[in-house]
């Protein structure tokens, strides 16, 4: 028989707060060219349990021009400071609000221009800098200056991956044709903290709709996104619509004590998922986040070193869910999560019931989501898309480097 069970301490809930660091802004449209409407769109969502009240600063850059009246959520345009103001503006807790306008390219570009668009939204003594990148388009001459646009990418069939060996699935189109693809692999590193690093990449490869990868050898969550070329070298840029995750849940894991390792999979509204954790030695626990939640978990098993830990929920809305394999002590373990869930991305009442019915007597363990806040939801951030494709010429030889 295992050990016997004490009850475990209540933990310590965290005080009541608004939280809005899981809201964004994005563009309704990746390029802009002469004559084009876009519109931006800020996205505020207070994940925390008291209700947030903001104040949302957007300066519209030099390069666009305001579309009169087009602005939504009860905000204003600053024609003085070229600047769209929202004042006081009041999310619930669990809520979202919506704040949008729309803009034209205010100059002609010579070449392809990164321009982007920063809303600062102060709520609460806390700030946040939300940003949406586009690329404004020159006028069309007789040269192909139209980049191409990657309309997705997905890793193989499932989120869940019992091997490394994947099929990466990618759409995209150019005005004459796409030639190349640049694919870059990310992991979650959790040491010092949590951050994402680049695992591998392809460099230019010939653009292949379904071309087969091998995941980095980590246990855990893994992020591929691609960008694709087109014969006049015009470059895509990196979006969620190129980017895609996947979680290789092999046996014989291992997690460090007081480390983490993350599982992401994307569910859909309503499906039964039952994640077993099954020690092999030490003592791991098992978490999990529901989509937009940065605070305490939404499920947990923390039972006592010799016991397997499960939960079992349904999931109360689309999105990505995040397990997390805490080693409490050093431990090695299999971990199973079905169903397999994806393959999908970020598409952006509370679990049924959960399963635990032998008490841990830990004093610790994971309060709030120590992932995801840190790093942020995916790589975009701070992913820097590749040089080139280019062609080197050289005396009296022509080497292609694409």
């Amino acid at each position: 028989p295992g050990p016997t069970p004490t009850p475990s301490p209540t933990p310590t809930p965290p005080p009541p707060a608004p939280d809005l660091s899981g809201s964004y802004k994005s563009a309704s449209q990746y390029t802009l060219a002469p004559g084009e409407v876009l519109t931006f769109t800020i996205r505020l969502h207070n994940s925390g349990t008291l209700t947030a009240t903001a104040d949302v600063t957007d300066p519209v850059p030099a390069e666009l021009a305001y579309v009169a009246g087009s602005v939504t959520g009860g905000g204003l345009y600053d024609a003085g400071t070229t600047t769209v103001l929202w004042t006081d503006v009041v999310v619930p807790p669990g809520g979202d609000v919506p704040l949008s306008f729309a803009v034209t390219a205010g100059v002609t570009v010579e070449k392809p221009t990164v321009v982007t668009n920063t809303a600062t939204v102060v709520a609460d003594e806390a700030t946040l800098e939300l940003k949406a990148p586009v690329l404004l388009l020159p006028e069309p001459t007789g040269e192909d200056g139209v980049p191409p646009v990657v309309h997705s990418l997905t890793i193989d069939e499932q989120d869940v991956l019992p091997s490394p060996e994947v099929t990466l699935h990618i759409s995209a189109t150019d005005n004459v044709g796409v030639e190349w693809m640049y694919i870059t692999e990310w992991q979650l590193a959790t040491e010092p903290w949590p951050h994402w690093e680049i695992a591998q990449s392809s460099g230019w490869v010939d653009f292949e709709p379904d071309y087969p990868w091998t995941l980095g050898d980590q246990d855990g969550v893994h992020f591929v996104g691609v960008w694709v070329s087109d014969a006049a070298f015009n470059r895509s840029e990196l979006n969620r619509r190129g980017l895609d995750f996947a979680s290789l849940v092999r046996p014989g894991a291992t997690v460090r004590e007081k480390r983490v390792v993350p599982y992401l999979v994307y569910y859909e509204e309503g499906v039964d998922v039952t994640a077993t954790l099954t020690p092999e030695s030490g003592d791991p626990d098992l978490y999990v986040w529901y989509p937009d939640n940065f605070l305490g978990p939404d499920q947990k098993s923390t039972l006592p070193e010799g016991y397997t830990d499960e939960v079992h929920f349904t999931t109360p809305k689309a999105g990505p869910y995040l397990f997390i394999v805490y080693g409490y002590t050093d431990a090695v373990y299999d971990l199973t999560i079905e169903p397999a869930g994806g393959p999908r991305a970020w598409g952006m009442s509370g679990a049924l019931h959960a399963a635990g019915a032998v008490a841990s007597n830990k004093a610790s363990g994971l309060d709030t989501e120590p992932v995801l806040s840190v790093a942020g939801l995916d790589p975009l951030g701070s992913a820097v898309g590749p040089d080139g494709p280019y062609f080197l010429y050289m005396p009296a030889v022509m080497s292609g480097a694409p």
